[in-house]
């Protein structure tokens, strides 16, 4: 989406962090380095001890501390109130909205980069179904359409993967898990994008050439040039060529999420 535009992101919020010790605590929160210099973007998840996904974050390094976006600013307020013990480390929620920018560079110090656009301040833009059906057909999954409580942040894809998780960094809440993964196994599904041949239901089936379940429809949305686009799990090792929801043909998107 090369255009300009500004989208309401109602879902998503605006924190900042600050505090003596504010990037050593979140180096040990955040499973990517977030040890950068300030003005630079950083990206990752919250996991629990488990390697369960908590929050995705998207933000930016400050003087200060951080800026944060994501769309579940409840998860990072209560890691601060709990396991926040002596260091020195605030986070505070700004009031206000979030609007996603598109077509026009990131100039604003509140800015905070995101694929394909950024996150600004604001209220005032479109409703954002053009942006979610442009962002599913690029193969960038939704935290709270495509993801639970449940879920482990390389079930999300490579793309997904390689932006919010770092297996090189030191440790931090749910490494080992993901670590493990990363080393010595698999995911045993993988979500991307497809397009379809017809609009269908959010938890249809999804079948496998044979007429095996494999897995199921987490979003549909209209894309205006594509037509239907929907985001899926799909069981490691399925042919993802051959699969259809019913008579309803999926074929593969390859992910672009500039």
């Amino acid at each position: 989406m090369t255009e300009a535009r500004r989208f309401q992101r109602p879902e998503r919020r605006f924190l900042v962090s600050e505090g003596a010790d504010v990037v050593s605590w979140w180096q040990g929160q955040a499973t990517n380095d977030v040890a950068v210099p300030p003005g630079q973007s950083v990206a990752f998840c919250l996991v629990s001890p488990t390697g369960q996904l908590e929050a995705v974050v998207d933000g930016r390094r400050t003087e200060s501390g951080f800026l944060f976006v994501t769309e579940r600013p409840e998860a990072l307020l209560a890691r601060v109130r709990d396991f926040v013990i002596l260091e020195d480390v605030s986070l505070r929620l700004i009031e206000g909205g979030v609007v996603t920018v598109t077509g026009e560079p990131c100039a604003s110090e509140w800015a905070i980069p995101v694929p394909g656009g950024c996150d600004i301040p604001g209220e005032d833009g479109e409703p954002e179904d053009d942006l979610l059906a442009d962002r599913l057909a690029r193969g960038i999954p939704d935290p709270l359409r495509d993801a639970t409580d449940r879920t482990l942040p390389p079930e999300l894809g490579v793309w997904f993967d390689r932006r919010y998780v770092h297996y090189a960094k030191g440790c931090y809440t749910g490494q080992e898990v993901l670590q493990r993964i990363y080393s010595r196994g698999h995911v045993n599904r993988v979500w991307a994008s497809y397009q379809a041949g017809e609009v269908v239901a959010v938890a249809t089936p999804v079948h496998d050439e044979a007429g095996e379940r494999v897995g199921a429809v987490t979003q549909c949305r209209l894309h205006p040039q594509l037509g239907p686009v929907v985001g899926a799990y799909v069981k490691r090792g399925a042919n993802v060529d051959r699969l259809s929801c019913g008579d309803v043909p999926l074929w593969p998107m390859p992910a672009n999420p500039s």
